[in-house]
């Protein structure tokens, strides 16, 4: 685990800036699990699910939610992101694995980013009523990591995607999802196996994303909850 008062560099995913003020809370987690790089990263669904519960723990009455893919939401505002990073070698029968795997992640406790161009709106953890130290907070979220990682490891993806799908937003409600090559539009319906994002669109069909940016309608990033539906 390193531990950072701020950064010079941060950059969350796509290689955006990330904004290190300090105050707030940027760490990275060392993990060695030695498994096939598409396994890995599930890890980021597991590292939301964790932060989600190390933040109600210190703000019990806060509206915390995970955001597909991979940041972290309260009162519908994001306060936290997730970036994976991992190295590559051969497995046993020539597979791809990954040796190791850094967690990196970004919480708003005491400042909000002002970037100019940001996708989704930033809050921090302080204009919400919880002004939680950085160290306890950590504390708090490594203890969750770790019975996460345990779980994940022991029995596998599905009581992840169970416990993230409880704690998603949007689940249920019509979203638009920004692609490389389009922007679609759906009714956020789940969440695969294999972490893929679940959309039904206005014909019917299912479609799978595997990466693309998630906007919310209006009433979600007020921070109200979605009728979930299947």
């Amino acid at each position: 685990m390193v531990w950072s008062l701020a950064q010079t560099g941060g950059r969350g995913r796509r290689g955006r800036v990330w904004e290190s003020a300090p105050g707030n809370l940027y760490c990275s987690v060392l993990l060695r699990p030695e498994m096939p790089l598409g396994r890995m990263a599930l890890c980021s669904f597991l590292a939301a699910v964790a932060l989600v519960d190390a933040v109600r723990g210190m703000g019990p009455a806060l509206d915390v939610r995970c955001k597909w893919p991979n940041d972290v939401l309260c009162g519908g505002r994001k306060i936290a992101g997730i970036l994976l990073e991992a190295g590559e070698g051969a497995g046993e029968g020539g597979g791809t694995r990954a040796p190791w795997l850094v967690l990196g992640m970004g919480v708003n406790i005491a400042h909000a980013p002002e970037i100019p161009g940001l996708l989704y709106p930033a809050g921090c953890l302080r204009e919400m009523g919880c002004d939680v130290p950085a160290g306890e907070l950590l504390a708090a979220l490594c203890a969750r990591l770790d019975d996460w990682i345990g779980r994940w490891r022991n029995e596998g993806f599905a009581p992840v995607r169970e416990a993230w799908l409880e704690r998603a937003a949007g689940v249920g409600a019509e979203i638009r999802v920004r692609l490389e090559r389009e922007t679609v539009t759906g009714v956020f319906s789940g969440l695969d196996e294999d972490g893929a994002l679940l959309l039904r669109l206005a014909d019917g069909e299912r479609k799978r994303v595997l990466a693309g940016d998630v906007f919310f309608a209006a009433s979600l990033t007020s921070g109200a909850a979605p009728e979930r539906r299947g």
